[in-house]
Parts: C-alpha cells; structure tokens; sequence
C-alpha cells in the first residue's frame, strides 16, 4: 500500500527488514517455466502451474532466470537415444563416425552451465587400437570440442566396455546441437559402438542427453 510504513503494513507485503532490502516483486505467473517475453529486474518473483518458483537473476527482456528448489536444479533440455549399433569407419579425427546427434538445438545465453551425456552399453575399439568418441558441435559448421574416451583393445583381440562419460562447459551465445562422433586410431579393422532396443536378451539404447544446470 503505498505510503504505509514498513513496519506497520501486514502480510503479503515486503517488509524490507535490516539485511533483507533488495527489491523484489511478485510478477505474476506463466504456464510452464520462467517468462519468455517481457522486461524484469533482478529479483522478479514468477510462479509457473506446474508448481516450479522463478526468480529473475540478470535484469533484461525476459532477462535470465533461475528456478528456486526442485530436483537439483537439472533441467533436460534434449534426450536422443539410437538403438542399434554404429559401426565406426572412419580412421581420421577431422571427419569422424557420427554415433547420435541430439534430436534438436538447445538455447543458451552464453551465461547458461550446462552438461553433455553420452551411454553405450558396449563400445568395442579395432584389433590393435582404439576407439576415440569426440563430443561436436555444430556451431561454426561444426566443432570438435574435445575427446569424451578412448576404448583401447588387445594385440590380437576386440575388446569392449560400457561407455558412460559427460562434460559440464558453459557455451557461448546460439543454438548449438551436439553430436557424438568417433573414429579409430591405429589397428586394423572398425570398432563398433553398441545399442539396441532393450528387452531379453538385448543391449539397452544408447543416448546422448543435454541438460542445464548441475
């Protein structure tokens, strides 16, 4: 109410008590997460109908926005699975195998953490040598942005093991899809990186999955 004392107003109003008067408003509320449009100031209070509480940390139009509470603060901004087996052809780490490619891009303000994860139930390196999974993206006409693993095999034998890596790196400004792409080192023959549709008898699929936060 505008002219009543701080102390004296009731409930559901600010008080702005010693050590707690940072501005903050109550903005109103959206279907399903933090307002997309619209100007907001650091500190703007939203709450969506699926129960998640936001609150506006960088200033801006809609600004950047950060859920309060909630299951770690993980929020899955792409799952892609594949569910059958890659063979890996190519022996050069300029123009990889493509294993999965995110069904989709994300969107990221250059501020935004966020963490790649790949699975394989089985990846097997070539006779001799190894298999190497790099993480893209397609930013620039495509990136490699590092090495997730190597699967190394025997003199004389194939050898294999699950697969279970992911990197937490905050990108710049876009719109970037990831993709997991391998290729062989040394060796003889082609690795192979396994999925399938899950089941008896059957490899569970493979994923790649982009979520924000940590």
């Amino acid at each position: 109410m505008a002219g009543t004392p701080a102390s004296s107003r009731g409930g559901g109003y600010p008080l702005g008590l010693t050590g707690a008067t940072a501005a903050t408003r109550y903005v109103g509320g959206t279907a399903s997460g933090a307002p997309g449009s619209g100007t907001f100031a650091v500190g703007d209070l939203d709450v969506d109908q699926t129960g998640k509480l936001w609150v506006c940390t960088v200033a801006g139009s809609p600004g950047t926005w950060t859920q309060i509470g909630g299951a770690a603060g993980i929020t899955v901004l792409n799952y892609t699975e594949f569910t059958s087996n890659v063979s890996v052809v190519s022996s050069t780490e300029a123009t990889p195998t493509v294993v999965v490619t995110a069904s989709g891009s994300v969107s990221v303000d250059g501020s935004t953490l966020i963490c790649v994860e790949f699975y394989s139930p089985v990846t097997s390196g070539n006779v001799g040598g190894q298999c190497i999974l790099d993480l893209w993206s397609d930013a620039a006409g495509g990136t490699a942005l590092g090495r997730m693993a190597h699967v190394l095999s025997g003199a004389a034998v194939t050898g294999g093991a699950p697969v279970y890596v992911r990197r937490y790196f905050t990108p710049a400004n876009g719109t970037p899809t990831y993709s997991i792409r391998g290729w062989s080192s040394g060796g003889s023959g082609n690795p192979t990186v396994q999925a399938g549709a899950g089941g008896t008898s059957a490899d569970m699929p493979g994923f790649i999955r982009v979520s924000k936060g940590a």
